[in-house]
C-alpha cells in the first residue's frame, strides 16, 4: 500500500474551514445550534457561503479602482482643456490615487483581521500539532491558510487597478505596466 504525501495546501483546505466556522459561530452566538443543525443537513451550505464571501470580497476590491479610473479621466481631461494648472491637478490626482490606495488597506484590514487574528494567535492550529508536521510548516500552513481566506480578492486587488486602467486609459500599455508594478 502506498501513503500519498498531503500537500500543505490541502491541509490548508480543512483549518480554513474551521477558520470560517469558528469565524461563523462566534458572530452567531445565539443561533449556533440551529447553525450546526442546518450545515449538518447541507454539506453545501459551508462551500456557498465562502464562495458567497469570497466573491463579495472581490466585489468590493473590484470597484475601488472605479475611482482611480474617474481621477484619471478628470486629471487628463482637466490637462486637455487647460481649466487648472498643472500644480492643482498633480494635488488633486495624488489626493485620490491616495485615498484609492488607503481605502484598499482599510479594506484588507478590515476584512482580514477576524481570519488574521484567529489564525496568528495559534488556537486554530492545536490540532495540527498532534500531526507530524514541523513547526516550520505549520508556519506556512497559517499564510496559505490566510492566502485560501482571501484568494480571489487577492487577485482581483492585484489585477483590479492595472486592468482598469489599461481599459479606462485607451489601451495605454505604458499605464497598464506601471499600474501592476505599483499593484505588485
Amino acid at each position: 500500500m502506498e501513503q500519498k504525501a498531503i500537500s500543505l495546501l490541502s491541509i490548508a483546505k480543512y483549518a480554513n474551514k474551521e477558520l470560517l466556522l469558528a469565524g461563523w459561530l462566534r458572530n452567531i452566538s445565539p443561533y449556533q445550534t440551529v447553525f450546526l443543525e442546518h450545515y449538518k443537513k447541507k454539506r453545501k451550505y459551508l462551500r456557498i457561503k465562502t464562495i458567497v464571501t469570497k466573491s463579495f470580497y472581490a466585489i468590493i476590491f473590484g470597484i475601488l479602482p472605479i475611482l482611480t479610473l474617474a481621477t484619471y479621466l478628470q486629471f487628463h481631461e482637466s490637462l486637455m482643456q487647460g481649466f487648472f494648472s498643472v500644480d492643482n491637478i498633480l494635488f488633486v490626482g495624488s489626493l485620490f490615487f491616495g485615498l484609492y490606495f488607503i481605502l484598499q488597506f482599510f479594506n484588507f484590514l478590515l476584512m482580514g483581521l477576524l481570519e488574521s487574528s484567529m489564525v496568528m494567535s495559534g488556537t486554530l492550529f492545536e490540532w495540527l500539532r498532534t500531526l507530524p508536521i514541523s513547526k516550520e510548516k505549520i508556519n506556512r500552513l497559517a499564510y496559505l491558510t490566510i492566502f485560501r481566506s482571501f484568494d480571489i480578492p487577492i487577485i482581483v486587488v492585484f489585477l483590479g487597478f492595472p486592468i482598469v486602467m489599461f481599459i479606462g486609459t485607451g489601451w495605454n500599455f505604458l499605464i497598464f505596466l506601471i499600474c501592476l508594478g505599483i499593484s505588485t
